[in-house]
């Protein structure tokens, strides 16, 4: 029974050795300097929402009122970088811009030779052109904490953003005494003051704006010394507002008899608050620390 009694316990200390000298290799592997130290900078990419809302200028179309109004959306792709202040503590910011030139063409009837021949296959060309642009920057403080080569955080971050929208439209089909609303891509025509079928030539939407705070809870994995995957999800706040929409548009003036184009201030200052976690689980980041 004794010999039993030596023999197990014998084993069991092999067991534990065998086990301290695992653990003991097991955590070796991260060497030092593998993580982010003070002073270190990042540059990162990231997709999604970018870890920081980043907006657009974006034309939708309002039903109710029959215009078109901009507001913010949030791009794909975005550049963000970190400044390691201390061993837990980092200051990030998340840059981004974009900017979009889009002209659609259409064919649309010939109406002048529509008359001359019912049977013409004639056709002009109606050009809508729109054109976007704009930028934002985060800036925020991160509080982190690892565990071997994994590490998770949690940030604020104040976000400013703005944006400016223009349409063109060029049609094929003049609008003439005899033919008040010509033949064009969409049924687009409407009523503006004394103008009984007026149809646009320029929408203009100048210098959107957007502000709000942004809450960020993710975790970073260090695949390499000091290259990280990361992934997070944010909350988001943000109050946008637009200013006066003006517009540029023609119509036939019985009065006159004459083709006549006016300009006037379309639709008033709009806003809006937006909050939510839109992004969940879609936040996607690689990081690069020097």
């Amino acid at each position: 029974m004794k010999k039993i009694l030596y023999i197990l316990t014998a084993l069991l200390c092999v067991g534990n050795a065998a086990f301290a000298q695992q653990e003991e290799r097991t955590m070796r592997v991260i060497p030092a300097g593998y993580m982010p130290e003070k002073g270190d900078i990042s540059i990162g990419f990231a997709t999604a929402w970018g870890g920081s809302p980043i907006a657009r200028p974006v034309i939708e179309e309002s039903m109710a009122t029959e215009i078109t109004i901009a507001r913010y959306l949030l791009p794909r792709i975005s550049l963000m970088g970190k400044y390691q202040l201390g061993e837990t503590t980092a200051l990030r910011a998340n840059v981004g811009f974009l900017g979009s030139s889009v002209n659609e063409r259409y064919y649309v009837q010939d109406d002048k030779l529509a008359v001359l021949d019912p049977l013409s296959q004639a056709k002009v060309v109606d050009t809508y052109k729109q054109r976007n642009n704009g930028a934002s920057i985060a800036i925020g403080i991160e509080k982190q904490r690892a565990y071997r080569n994994v590490r998770g955080f949690a940030a604020a971050s104040a976000l400013y953003a703005f944006g400016k929208s223009t349409i063109d439209y060029v049609y094929g089909n003049a609008i003439t005494a005899i033919n008040q609303t010509p033949t064009t891509f969409e049924n687009i025509y409407f009523r503006a003051g004394y103008l009984d079928n007026a149809r646009f030539l320029k929408q203009s939407y100048d210098n959107a704006h957007a502000v709000g705070a942004v809450g960020h809870v993710g975790v970073e994995w260090f695949f390499s010394p000091k290259v990280s995957l990361g992934g997070e999800m944010n909350v988001s706040f943000l109050y946008q507002w637009t200013p006066q929409v003006s517009a540029t548009y023609e119509g036939w003036d019985i009065i006159s008899n004459s083709l006549v184009e006016y300009t006037d201030l379309y639709a008033p200052k709009s806003s809006g608050f937006y909050y939510g976690t839109d992004n969940l689980g879609a936040n996607l980041s690689l990081n690069f620390y020097f």
